[in-house]
């Protein structure tokens, strides 16, 4: 009886052994089961090694980097560096090289983070007309350049591939210019994944409209991508979390197979940037980041610093760059070492901020600027988290959109969204 039960320990110990190291392998590699993804806005920093790592290590397993906007019908500026020369029957791209293609993929390849290029194909500034035979001319060749000369992209994501009817470019419900360029590009894109961002549409309702004014008929599209991703910005749109799960259901109930659909969410307005002021700042104006502001409403700023010695204030440009005036901040709340506003913004677009140096000690200090949004249905960590999860009620991923820097709690809300999904696999699996 004792060999017995030893023999039966040593095979009980072996088997819990072996579900751990599965269940480690499960959590390592996490990225295999499901699509989880942030768009990059890009420059040297943000596709650094360093911010690469940090997105893994929070779950992240997909990027989408900007490579390409339009200028004009038929013209535009290539962000990445230039290969070879321009062959192309249409306009040579301007090569901005803001950041390198190969250096992005190659680091991002490190972490099991796959890249995906984001071509705006139709606007948004200017708005283009999809029947414009040049510039579609000119979009393909601008594919065909990336997808010879940086063979190890995962991807093309194509965005704004519709009407820019919001600028005056109404479909008028002929969504054929829009399905055959996709269709066009699709015969092009081989072996790589092709994609689209999309409208979000949460009912046949709302997906008429979509239709008839953007010319974009998801359903048809669908059947030439490998994914498209929703915009279902609840914020910019003034909606309820609750939509963002109908999106989620009811755009994977119109695509075609096998095409997946991976909701995007926003996180918008909680980051914190650090300014370090030097002793030659006394009595000067430091700039500060800028952030996008999508809609109206509340902003708070709350700026803080090291040294009771020194002494700063905010100062704040709306888009028109006119500096806010006392009117629009509706609180204000003075520390020793730190102040808090509470901004009024009535308008959107690119905002900027500053810190005005009053005093300062000797040794100069650091101040940090955390900027929060006071729309948000909760703060910070709940809103991206709540997002993330409703987003997955039908889908196996999702996408983040964040036109300012994602705080510590976002990310902590997408490393929790994605560790849940995975136990919820690991689950399936058992």
């Amino acid at each position: 009886m004792k060999i017995r039960a030893q023999r039966y320990s040593v095979g009980v110990i072996f088997i819990v052994s072996v579900l751990m190291v599965l269940f480690a392998a499960i959590l390592v590699q996490r990225s295999s089961t499901g699509f989880y993804a942030v768009y990059v806005h890009p420059s040297t920093d943000k596709t650094s090694e360093a911010t690469l790592q940090r997105l893994a290590q929070f779950g992240i397993n997909t990027i989408f980097v900007d490579i390409y906007y339009p200028t004009d019908a038929g013209a535009g500026v290539f962000l990445a560096e230039k290969k070879v020369p321009w062959t192309g029957r249409s306009r040579e791209p301007e090569f901005a090289e803001i950041f390198s293609l190969d250096e992005t993929i190659a680091n991002a390849s490190k972490f099991g983070i796959s890249v995906h290029v984001t071509i705006s194909c139709f606007g948004e500034l200017p708005a283009i007309d999809p029947t414009n035979e040049l510039h579609r001319m000119h979009l393909g060749e601008v594919v065909e350049y990336i997808l010879t000369n940086f063979p190890s992209v995962s991807g093309i994501h194509l965005d704004y591939v519709r009407y820019i009817n919001e600028w005056g470019l109404e479909a008028n419900g002929n969504g054929e210019p829009i399905t055959s360029f996709v269709r066009g590009i699709r015969q092009m894109v081989k072996g790589k994944a092709l994609s689209a961002a999309v409208l979000a549409a949460a009912d046949w309702g709302e997906y008429n409209v979509i239709r008839n004014r953007a010319g974009q008929d998801c359903q048809e599209i669908s059947q030439y991508l490998d994914f498209m991703c929703p915009m279902a910005y609840h914020l910019s749109f003034g909606r309820k979390l609750e939509w963002i799960g109908s999106v989620s259901r009811f755009m994977s109930s119109i695509a075609k197979e096998p095409c997946k659909v991976f909701p995007t969410v926003q996180a918008y307005f909680d980051f914190e940037r650090e300014i370090v002021v030097s002793n030659q700042g006394v009595a000067a104006s430091i700039l500060g980041p800028t952030l996008e502001v999508p809609s109206t409403g509340m902003l708070q700023f709350d700026i803080d610093w090291q040294n009771r010695e020194s002494q700063f204030s905010l100062t704040l440009n709306d888009s028109f760059s006119r500096e806010i005036s006392a009117g629009l901040i509706v609180k204000y709340a003075a520390r020793q070492t730190g102040k808090t506003y509470v901004v009024n913004c009535s308008v959107t677009g690119t905002w900027s901020t500053g810190l005005r140096v009053h005093s300062l000690s000797g040794r100069g200090d650091a101040v940090s600027l955390h900027v929060s949004d006071l729309n948000e249905e909760f703060p910070g960590y709940l809103a991206l988290r709540s997002a993330t999860s409703t987003a997955m009620s039908q889908a196996n991923g999702f996408c983040v959109y964040a036109l300012n820097d994602l705080s510590p709690e976002e990310f902590q809300a997408i490393n929790d969204s994605v560790t849940t999904a995975v136990y919820r696999f690991s689950y399936w699996l058992s």
